[in-house]
């Protein structure tokens, strides 16, 4: 869910404070109905990374009834999202936008959004995900010599892949929560200064030690493989001994201290991320397909 972002910072556009439409039913797709108040909520959510701009009510009626038929094929298979994964989900956009919850859900009352509307969103795009997966498991797996084949016609040979295996810890200066502006920089010098001090593993914990609120975990390893791309690229520019420039996580700045780096076959994790690949094409089709499938079924009413 994309919200609007400019500088770093949550861009809320003002809306005529006119009176909220009435609770008429607009739509009923099998039975369940979606309100007016729904349309102009979800419609004022939207306009979030719309620059302001609401979008046609069709568009999203027709968002509308597709999260309607995820849910209802989620509760047909009786697949549930815990409301703990729908709330961390949300306030991981909260953070994202540098908001705590309870001040993006007052943000949210004062341009007349529920809350609910993007908490419904997000529960039925994390429950379609499972009903996705489901269905797939029904279907033939993906064979090992398609995973071969993908690989060749990529002009990969799996026999000579290599990979590198780390050893690396990871050490973080916290930020604590609700932190104010100010706090969040001195943190991020703070981390900024602890990558320039940090010259050798043996060291790594004197070092993290000479700065205010930092920790440090024991060096572990991991296979280049398993680690993301992205920041797998900036393992392998970091001279060994050194630190990773730091990135803002969910509790404060992160680094990565590269230990060690060593040269291993990368057969079983080229395989594997192929294997993962062809997975997400595959459901990516089929998801569009099941969907396809669920409005031809369905009962759609158009009331206005």
């Amino acid at each position: 869910m994309g919200l609007l972002i400019a500088a770093g910072l949550l861009v809320l556009p003002t809306f005529s404070t006119q009176k909220a439409e009435a609770q008429g039913i607009a739509v009923v797709v099998n039975g369940q109905g979606i309100s007016e108040n729904d349309i102009s909520s979800r419609q004022r959510l939207l306009a979030l990374s719309n620059r302001g701009r609401l979008p046609p009510r069709a568009t999203v009626i027709e968002e509308l009834i597709t999260e309607r038929l995820k849910q209802q094929e989620a509760a047909r298979l009786r697949i549930t999202v815990p409301e703990q994964d729908v709330t961390r989900q949300f306030n991981s956009i909260a953070e994202r936008v540098r908001l705590t919850p309870e001040r993006m859900i007052a943000e949210f009352s004062r341009l007349q959004i529920t809350p609910r509307t993007l908490r419904e969103r997000l529960a039925a795009d994390m429950a379609w995900s499972q009903v996705v997966q489901a269905r797939l498991q029904r279907l033939a797996p993906i064979r090992e010599q398609d995973v071969i084949d993908a690989l060749r016609a990529r002009g990969q040979d799996p026999d000579t892949v290599r990979t590198f295996e780390y050893l690396a810890a990871q050490a973080i200066v916290f930020v604590p929560a609700n932190a104010a502006p100010a706090a969040v920089r001195t943190a991020q010098l703070n981390a900024e200064r602890l990558r320039s001090t940090v010259n050798g593993c043996d060291s790594m914990v004197e070092r993290v030690r000479a700065i205010p609120n930092a920790a440090v975990r024991e060096p572990s390893r991991r296979n280049g493989n398993d680690i993301p791309r992205q920041l797998r690229e900036v393992m392998d520019r970091v001279p060994l001994g050194r630190a990773t420039p730091p990135v803002r996580g969910p509790q404060g700045f992160d680094l990565i201290i590269v230990c060690e780096r060593k040269e291993i076959s990368g057969r079983e994790g080229v395989t594997e991320e192929m294997r993962r690949e062809l997975a997400e094409r595959e459901a990516g089709g089929a998801a569009d397909r099941f969907l396809n499938e669920l409005r031809q079924a369905a009962r759609i009413e158009r009331r206005r």
